[in-house]
């Protein structure tokens, strides 16, 4: 993370060395991996950087990487009871106590938050966590949605407060909304079924595989009261995390778009579950939240000439910024002044720079187009910076040297009437242009050397003298 502007190096901050792994070749053709453990010891930007011994190929022998390390996860929490039971059950195993740390962070909210919330401030939560909501407006759902589809995390928990006709017809719309089926009926299950039988049962899925681990089901104690119904045949994208009660489907994963989506098919209220007071209701919750948190990460690195973007919601800043971009073989770097796009009634700041290959200016063309770390500078009123790397690398396919079949060119140049020559042709081309350019030397020579013939014949011939005219 920087707070200067270092462009005499290629990225501002402080720089740490790490040790040379050896990589003693790499034929032509194939990978080769290393692996490596890089600890950050503060949170924000930081930029890592990877190269190899120079070869004929320079531009790829370097890649960047541009990471955003976060001081913790944050998670919306929408509850649907009045006096917040939900929220307060799930607050309790994210923050248990100061001491104890677990890297995520909750924000509560009602659901006219989500009505009324621009998409920009609603990125940046990492997971949405909606318990046992009883309604919301189809606006507050189609932002919802869009955050899914752009890599967001819901874990949605049924319980009292649901409807399950509502849902069918808002929240799942014939598999088009964010439920992963539709719900058939709330199921009251029977005291005689948990009679020493395991209602709960954990599939191999990431959030609670980890407790198949162990040498006998942590899920004894745990009781189910009511669930929601939504039967056995779902659709082959959807995961089952756990089972219920008749190895109902409990709690299910359901991919959208970018992100995804876990529902849990009982409440944390008492009657429908003790969930709450199960020591499994710790793992299901964190690891259900790291789960989801981690499709929200932005990629580390874009291919070479992809548009620069920085969006900042809640702050102030001034409308002067600045966009550095990597420099040429000098190794300075340029400063592009570019003003800031303020949006009153969205509250948020946007810096962009795209390229424009038909502009004027194309030192600032060959600049956006070249691989390396670029920085977006922004200052809040207070006078505080505001910094974001992105790693631009040329893409890997640029390395292969392999030479293009003829029928390839062609199929990818359709339409487009080519005249291919191979090497042996030119060769044989550029061996006629030398053949008859020495024969047009030696025509040329030959004329020359007859013209001087006939000069010197006429220089050492006898010429009679004229005769002038007599007055």
């Amino acid at each position: 993370d920087a707070t200067q502007q270092q462009i005499d190096q290629e990225y501002s901050g402080a720089v740490l060395e790490l040790p040379i792994d050896l990589i003693e070749q790499i034929a032509p053709g194939e990978t080769v991996t290393r692996q490596t453990e890089v600890l950050f010891s503060v949170p924000g930007h930081h930029v890592i950087a990877a190269s190899i011994e120079q070869d004929s190929l320079e531009i790829d022998n370097s890649r960047w990487c541009a990471i955003e390390i976060k001081p913790s996860q944050d998670i919306l929490v929408i509850d649907g009871e009045i006096e917040q039971t939900n929220a307060f059950f799930l607050e309790n195993v994210v923050n248990p106590n100061p001491q104890l740390t677990t890297g995520l962070r909750i924000e509560k909210q009602d659901t006219s938050f989500l009505r009324d919330v621009a998409p920009q401030r609603l990125a940046e939560f990492d997971v949405i966590a909606l318990l046992d909501v009883p309604r919301m407006d189809m606006q507050a759902i189609g932002k919802l949605e869009d955050f899914v589809r752009e890599g967001g995390g819901i874990f949605f928990v049924a319980g009292r407060n649901t409807n399950v006709q509502y849902a069918n017809e808002s929240l799942y719309r014939a598999g088009e909304g964010l439920l992963p089926a539709e719900f058939k009926e709330v199921v009251e299950i029977e005291e005689s079924l948990g009679g020493g039988e395991l209602q709960v049962i954990a599939t191999e899925h990431p959030v609670l595989g980890p407790l198949l681990l162990l040498d006998s089901s942590p899920f004894g104690a745990l009781r189910i009261r009511k669930m929601i119904d939504m039967g056995k045949n779902l659709d082959p994208s959807v995961e089952i995390v756990a089972t219920g009660p008749g190895k109902r489907p409990l709690v299910v994963d359901r991919p959208m778009g970018k992100g995804r989506v876990v529902t849990m098919l009982t409440g944390f209220s008492s009657d429908w579950s003790n969930w709450v007071q199960d020591p499994t209701f710790v793992v299901l919750t964190l690891r259900a939240m790291g789960y989801l948190g981690n499709a929200r990460k932005p990629p580390t690195s874009q291919p070479v000439g992809a548009k620069i973007e920085m969006v900042v919601t809640g702050d102030t800043v001034l409308p002067e910024a600045e966009i550095i971009v990597p420099g040429r073989s000098d190794g300075i770097r340029v400063r592009l002044p570019r003003e800031v796009q303020r949006d009153e009634e969205e509250d948020f700041s946007k810096l962009s720079l795209a390229i424009d290959l038909n502009g004027a200016d194309r030192n600032l063309t060959d600049s956006i187009l070249r691989p390396g770390v670029f920085e977006t500078w922004m200052t809040t009123a207070q006078g505080a910076k505001i910094v974001r790397s992105y790693a631009h690398n040329v893409p890997a396919a640029e390395g292969d040297l392999e030479t293009v079949a003829h029928s390839e060119l062609e199929q990818k140049l359709d339409g487009i009437e080519l005249d291919i020559q191979n090497a042996s042709t030119l060769s044989q081309i550029s061996g006629n242009l030398q053949e008859m350019a020495q024969s047009n030397f030696l025509m040329l020579l030959l004329v020359l050397l007859l013209l001087g013939e006939q000069a010197l014949a006429y220089s050492a011939s006898y010429h009679a003298p004229s005769v002038g005219a007599r007055s």
